[in-house]
């Protein structure tokens, strides 16, 4: 999906920017969140061994799709402007006015500081205002109580449980549904 230029402009706040990532802003450390088992345990995506070519590759694949939006999340927490996580809103259904939404905070330095809260308060911002969109749901697996917890404080709930829904590591996992109107 192409964004206008004032896009990152619009939507930044005192911790924050979050900005359309391409090939050339990704952060060299994005192969290594997703590398890390501890940032990839609860994602659903390819687990193989992730590249910078890896990662260029899905976000021109993103970029290409009309129903996605992938954005980075910048922060300067760390000293210098950093991309530190990305939040990609996909199945954007222009004509229901809905989209599915994720969170991966790539940094752990950074985990538990509210980037995650902040980023999906400004994404909320990004739907009702850019994509003009009046709800937003996400899907998260059972066992990830702190993305749970995040979601809730920016105003997610809880709208019920798809049981055994994935295999993680062979064994059925739950997910959790969950969703707010923007």
């Amino acid at each position: 999906m192409k964004v206008p230029d004032s896009f990152e402009d619009d939507f930044s706040s005192e911790r924050i920017i979050l900005f359309p990532l391409t090939e050339e802003n990704m952060s060299p450390s994005y192969p290594d969140w997703l590398n890390d088992p501890h940032v990839n345990q609860f994602l659903l995506g390819d687990r193989s061994r992730q590249t910078k070519k890896s990662c260029r590759v899905f976000i021109h694949d993103c970029q290409a799709r009309p129903d996605v939006l992938l954005l980075g999340i910048r922060t300067s927490l760390q000293g210098r402007p950093a991309h530190v996580g990305n939040v990609k809103f996909s199945t954007i259904r222009t004509d229901h006015k809905t989209a599915e939404i994720g969170l991966l905070i790539g940094e752990k330095s950074l985990w538990g500081k509210g980037l995650g809260r902040k980023a999906l308060q400004d994404a909320q911002l990004i739907a009702r205002r850019f994509l003009t969109l009046r709800k937003l749901t996400a899907g998260i697996l059972a066992t990830n109580e702190a993305s749970q917890r995040t979601f809730s404080h920016a105003g997610f709930t809880t709208i019920g449980v798809r049981q055994g829904q994935f295999l993680l590591d062979g064994r059925p996992e739950d997910e959790i549904l969950m969703e707010t109107f923007v």
